[in-house]
This record gives structure tokens, sequence and C-alpha cells, in this order.
């Protein structure tokens, strides 16, 4: 577990786009609920992401939508956090309209509900101090065993080791073509909100991030 450190507490330039357009077909919602706006300890999961952002110092903080998700649109809006409107026809897709926007940014999934601004600071720090495409992981000896979801996607070895990807990752025009790998040593940030039983799980363990924050 990461000990809280008081460096890397300046502030973020780098644009970070918080992915909500996704419709959420494995969470089975019922008409008019949305993936962004489901609830974990009384707050939206998307309010919980964009909330660790700015406590990591990020001055640049937008949130992609789509069609799929009007309702966090308007939350968004009336949070005062510029909406950026993508087709929703997934991530390569929605990469490629932001990257027309901008030259370099951060890409953070919206179904990360235990996001730690102190695990963000340095990796923002870093990713300033050297654009490029970055991907964050997480070492796989580090993931939470029993979560349902356990961490799906299967990251690059980093010095021998297997590691799971996070769904944060940052994109740069003209980077490297294969990220390069940052390594978080924080398990929470691994867990993902997929379905139901993943919500289920990270409601039942909320005390416990709470107790290790």
């Amino acid at each position: 577990m990461p000990k809280r450190t008081s460096g890397h507490r300046g502030t973020a330039r780098i644009p970070c786009v918080v992915l909500a357009g996704g419709a959420g077909r494995r969470l089975g919602l019922r008409p008019g609920e949305e993936k962004p706006l489901m609830r974990l300890g009384g707050t939206t999961l998307i309010e919980r992401v964009i909330a660790s952002l700015r406590g990591a110092g990020a001055t640049s903080v937008h949130v992609a939508t789509s069609v799929s998700t009007p309702r966090t649109q308007e939350l968004c809006g009336a949070l005062g956090v510029p909406v950026l409107e993508t087709s929703g026809r997934g991530y390569v897709a929605d990469v490629r309209a932001l990257l027309r926007r901008f030259p370099a940014f951060v890409t953070v999934s919206a179904d990360l509900p235990f996001l730690r601004p102190y695990t963000l600071r340095p990796f923002l720090a870093q990713v300033e101090r050297k654009v490029d495409n970055w991907a964050g992981v997480v070492p796989e000896n580090e993931t939470f065993p029993r979560f349902p979801g356990r961490v799906e996607w299967e990251g690059p070895e980093v010095s021998g080791s297997p590691t799971r990807l996070v769904g944060i990752n940052v994109v740069a025009k003209g980077g490297a073509d294969e990220s390069r790998p940052y390594l978080f040593h924080d398990p929470w940030v691994a867990i993902n909100v997929n379905t139901r039983e993943d919500l289920r799980w990270c409601r039942r363990h909320l005390a416990e991030y709470a107790r290790a924050r």
C-alpha cells in the first residue's frame, strides 16, 4: 500500500479528459441510468474522478460524453466542467477526435472510483516532464485477487513482471508507437466498475478504502 508523501504538490497544466461516453451495457442499466452517474458513498463516479484529478493539481479537467450520457453532460455543465462531445464509438475513435483538439492529454476512465490525489500527483508530474504516450499499469501481484472484475486488461511486462492496465493513459501527437508503462503501486487504482457485481464490491469495500487513505 502506498504511503502518502508531501512531494509533487504543484499544478499540472496538461489537459485531463475523463472518458464518460460509454453505454455501460455490462451494468444492465435501466432506462435513464448512466454509468458515470452510478453512486458510491453518496457521490457519482464521475464526480469522484473529477475531484481526484483536481485534488492532484490538474488545472485543465474536461469530460468527454456522447449521446449515451446526456445526463452526465448536464451534470458536468452544472459543475462548471468543460464538456467535449464525442461519437461514443469507442476509445480509439474518441482519442482520434480529441487529438484534433489537444496535442497531448491524459485520459482517465470515468469508472475508476478509488483514485487518490496523492497517487495521481507524481504521475501528472512525470508525464508533464516527458510528454509521450503513456499507459498506466499496476503490478499484477498487487491487484485485489477477489475483485470480481480482476483488472481484465493485460499490460506490458515491467522488469520481467506482469502488469494490468488501469484506464489511465497519456496520448501525445507524434509520440512513440508503443506506450511507455507508468507503474502505479496502488491496488485501488486498478478497480473499475463494469458490472453490478463490481459496484457491489466497491460498496462493500468503501470503508476499507477510506481507512487506507
